[in-house]
């Protein structure tokens, strides 16, 4: 209310009794806490000390409360019943202490650094690279690292289908892997695995593992996969699958865990990884020559075609 409003009291005064008075015959309601315009009914009695009023607010019945009151001071003036007189509004009396604010309850958002994950890709040709999709599908930024040094990266073209990613960087390689031609795998034939396991905890440096094909299709007759013995773990994502001309036949791609069967990893095959190629218009190259190569030879050939990819 402004300060220089009055209040207008058309009431009846009860002998002991306190003077109700109507206040613009509206009151709050207390359900929908909008002023709602009915029998409104307040009053003033003595306060407990310094000849103050206690002033409240009921219903027109006089029967419920909103337990709102405030003392004001001097004393009313009794009016007879249909008699109307102004009496003056007086200055306000805060009777509650103000209180300090309050520390705000909610709490400060946390901001979680999200760890970086690994994997491993390989060169196709002097400045792609490719991996698996789950191995940079949700990062922010890609780093490649070989041998102590490190360069960015971007992705390039996916295939979440057959989780497949290729990516594009600036440091080139000339010691990028082939692709096996001519005819495919067969059930029993060597193969050799290569990545970066487990990330720092195994070191970092290129690993290697061996075994054979077990099967030509994956989990649930799966004709883009083949199983593998060869052991893979975490990190070994996106690393290529060799046969023992060192061409690659595969890109490693998961393992099944031991409750579920022991010795079992998993690998797309190099045909759905060329289709995904060639559909982008890749650059890729396949190795014309027939013959086999020691292991350690292998390894020494193509370890520096080889690298991993730290997803941040």
């Amino acid at each position: 209310m402004k300060k220089t409003l009055l209040l207008l009291l058309t009431s009846i005064y009860v002998m002991g009794g306190p003077l109700y008075v109507c206040y613009d015959n509206k009151y709050r309601s207390q359900a929908t806490g909008k002023w709602v315009y009915t029998g409104c009914k307040r009053y003033y009695d003595s306060c407990h000390s310094n000849n103050k009023l206690h002033f409240g607010k009921y219903l027109s019945d006089k029967s419920a409360s909103d337990a709102l009151y405030r003392c004001v001071s001097s004393s009313p003036r009794f009016i007879d019943s249909g008699k109307q007189e102004m009496i003056p509004r007086t200055p306000r009396v805060n009777t509650v202490p103000k209180r300090a604010p309050r520390a705000s309850n909610r709490e400060i958002p946390r901001v979680i650094k999200k760890e970086p994950t690994t994997g491993t890709g390989f060169y196709i040709n002097t400045s792609q690279i490719v991996t698996n999709h789950h191995v940079v599908k949700s990062c922010n930024k890609i780093t490649l690292r070989k041998d102590g040094i490190t360069s960015n990266a971007i992705v390039r073209f996916v295939d979440t289908t057959n989780d497949l990613a290729l990516i594009e960087t600036d440091m080139q390689n000339s010691h990028y892997l082939k692709f096996r031609q001519g005819k495919g795998l067969r059930v029993g034939e060597s193969i050799i695995a290569m990545g970066y396991p487990l990330g720092v905890l195994l070191g970092s440096k290129v690993k290697l593992t061996t075994g054979v094909v077990s099967s030509l299709t994956g989990v649930l007759n799966d004709t883009t996969k083949i199983q593998i013995t060869a052991p893979v773990q975490p990190g070994s994502s996106g690393g290529p699958l060799l046969d023992s001309r060192g061409d690659v036949v595969g890109v490693i791609y998961a393992k099944l865990k031991y409750h579920i069967a022991e010795n079992v990893s998993l690998a797309i095959k190099a045909n759905v990884v060329k289709i995904f190629l060639d559909v982008h218009e890749i650059e890729y190259y396949l190795d014309e020559t027939p013959e086999k190569k020691e292991v350690v030879d292998i390894a020494q050939g193509v370890k520096k075609g080889i690298l991993q990819v730290i997803c941040e």
